[in-house]
């Protein structure tokens, strides 16, 4: 609607929607900094090789004005469009790590020994945290400490020196 209401006052109507589907796919693959590189470079072509004078970098005050307000057109899809992806992408995490979680649960629940479950709990919680090391740590109300019941990745060395120093 606002490019045929400004097409009168333009030497010529360029191809913009043909850009900006560019600049929405290069947004949605390489994400927002690159789709702004993009959105710039598209100003310059439709200036140069589409509005007359062809290859020239003269504008009347209209072209500079449709050429303005589809930098900000395509800037603000761009960043939609990334915020979307990046929104999908983090859902997908989440469900990857809802799955992941559903199926050690039901491994948690085959356990028959308080060992046996709290070393499925510790790696579960390692594996949802892509983390390397982990401890469970159980609190003694008689000593009122914590005590280190099960750990995963430390050195044997690690719970012998938490014991003596820590607890």
């Amino acid at each position: 609607l606002i490019n045929w209401s400004i097409a009168p006052f333009l030497a010529f109507l360029p191809p913009y929607l043909m850009f900006l589907a560019a600049i929405m796919a290069t947004s949605w693959w390489a994400g927002f900094s690159h789709a702004l590189f993009a959105t710039a470079l598209s100003a310059i072509v439709i200036d140069f090789y589409f509005i007359p004078p062809l290859y020239t970098f003269n504008l009347k005050a209209a072209d500079v004005g449709s050429i303005i307000f589809f930098a900000v057109e395509a800037v603000i899809m761009a960043y939609c469009i990334d915020y979307l992806q990046k929104s999908r992408l983090q859902a997908l995490t989440n469900e990857r790590q809802l799955r992941r979680l559903q199926e050690l649960s039901g491994r948690l629940v085959e356990e028959t020994t308080l060992d046996a479950m709290l070393e499925e709990v510790l790696k579960a919680s390692i594996a949802l945290l892509g983390a390397q090391k982990g401890v469970v740590q159980l609190y003694d109300s008689r000593d009122d400490v914590l005590r280190l019941i099960k750990q995963l990745g430390f050195s044997n060395d690690f719970s012998i020196l938490s014991s003596i120093f820590f607890f």
